[in-house]
């Protein structure tokens, strides 16, 4: 134990007398997450907006409605609308202002009426993605609504539109009385369907309101982050190993009476005390800018630093399987990038492609992510957390006696 006890306070003197490292990798989840509350504007931040150039060439009732529906929600809508003209808007759009322009061509009223073919010009920012999308379908639903709406009172409208017979000026009574009916019935015989609806959208959501982040995109963001500082810092201990090749350490202790188990260990146990100090450090930023729950903070911390470690046995036993600290370095920086693109540390699942995802879930700091998030924002499934961590002593366990052997018959025995 003596043995053990020294050798933790050895690694963690070598690991606090490079304050330039251990700084940057305290610092990553506080800089990052600082920025990103700040580019989010807060706590309370703007909601996304999609600003919408129109470019209305027809200027008739039929139009004027669309354009009413874009912009339904004013100001503060999810759609911030403008009229323009088709050359403003396109010089806008080149400009990187605004989302789209929606171009309305002339004689659109009376082809939408006749069911005439019509075609709605919808040029997109190619600067943005989500925003564009938005809109796109939107005027996909637009079109859709604008059928269905032709199926049940396409033919009283058109009539009423070609007005009055025989050059008159006023319908008859008689005429007025006979659409108006009509109309009455088409409506009158949807009763069952709309009014009520027949389907009807009911939705209960389990997780207590206060145990869920307020913080967008930043709090979906920031669990993948944490194991991003935390793959950055394994990698940053397993070089140690080939410092101790060099300083001849491990030679030295092949000799004494100690056992090689306990000097590999003590390296985990001083790296899991570094990984402690920045998970508290990540899950205070959480706590103080996204309103991750307070009380789920002790759990959330343990299983950081408990992935920690297999992540920490892993790029060790890649270091030994090196026959140089270059070539160790390369090898888990092979390994380390992959990782990070598909294990939700540079971008959160929901924001990954759907083939992305499926791969990235499987990885081990995608795993461990979609823990971090159970742990964080409720809906803990113990099974699944019990085969994670079932998942993941057995790759510790693995590496970790990998390691040790590979450490005495190619560091010691060679």
């Amino acid at each position: 134990m003596y043995f053990f006890l020294a050798s933790v306070r050895k690694d963690l003197r070598r690991i606090l007398a490079d304050l330039g490292t251990m700084t940057m990798w305290l610092g990553i989840p506080v800089v990052i997450g600082a920025l990103m509350h700040l580019g989010m504007g807060g706590g309370g931040g703007p909601k996304p907006q999609a600003h919408l150039w129109v470019a209305d060439e027809d200027d008739s009732l039929p139009s004027a409605l669309l354009v009413g529906a874009a912009s339904q929600g004013g100001d503060d809508g999810l759609v911030r609308l403008e009229q323009t003209t088709r050359a403003e808007g396109l010089a806008a759009l080149e400009d990187g202002e605004g989302s789209a322009l929606l171009v309305i061509p002339e004689g659109f009223g009376a082809g939408l009426l006749a069911e005439d073919p019509l075609t709605l010009e919808l040029f997109t920012n190619p600067a943005q993605r989500i925003l564009p999308g938005i809109l796109e379908e939107g005027l996909r639903l637009a079109v859709d609504a604008a059928f269905y709406a032709q199926r049940l009172l396409g033919e009283p409208l058109r009539e009423m539109v070609a007005g009055p017979p025989n050059g008159s000026s006023f319908f008859a009574d008689a005429e007025v009385a006979r659409i108006s009916i009509e109309i009455n019935d088409r409506m009158e015989s949807l009763a069952g369907v709309l009014f009520p609806p027949v389907i009807e959208l009911a939705t209960h959501v389990e997780v207590e309101e206060e145990e869920v982040a307020s913080g967008g995109f930043g709090a979906l963001f920031l669990p993948g982050l944490i194991f991003m500082s935390l793959l950055f810092m394994c990698l940053g201990q397993s070089v140690d190993l080939w410092q101790e090749v060099g300083a001849g350490t491990l030679r030295r202790v092949a000799t004494a009476p100690v056992s090689l188990h306990s000097f590999v260990a003590a390296k985990a146990a001083a790296g899991a005390f570094v990984m402690l100090a920045v998970v508290a450090v990540a899950l205070g930023v959480g706590v103080a800018l996204y309103d991750f729950p307070l009380r789920r903070a002790p759990a959330a911390a343990a299983w950081c630093v408990f992935s920690g470690l297999t992540f920490l046995f892993l790029f060790l036993a890649l270091q030994s399987l090196a026959t140089s600290a270059r070539g160790g370095g390369i090898l888990t920086t092979a390994v380390l990038f992959p990782l990070l693109m598909l294990g939700g540390s540079f971008f959160p699942f929901e924001a990954m492609p759907a083939w992305m995802q499926s791969v990235g879930r499987w990885t081990p700091n995608g795993m461990a992510v979609i823990e971090l998030k159970r742990l964080l924002f409720g809906g803990v499934e113990p099974l699944a957390l019990g085969g994670t961590m079932l998942a993941m002593a057995a790759t510790a366990a693995a590496c970790f006696f990998f390691l040790v052997r590979r450490v005495r018959d190619r560091f010691i025995g060679g």
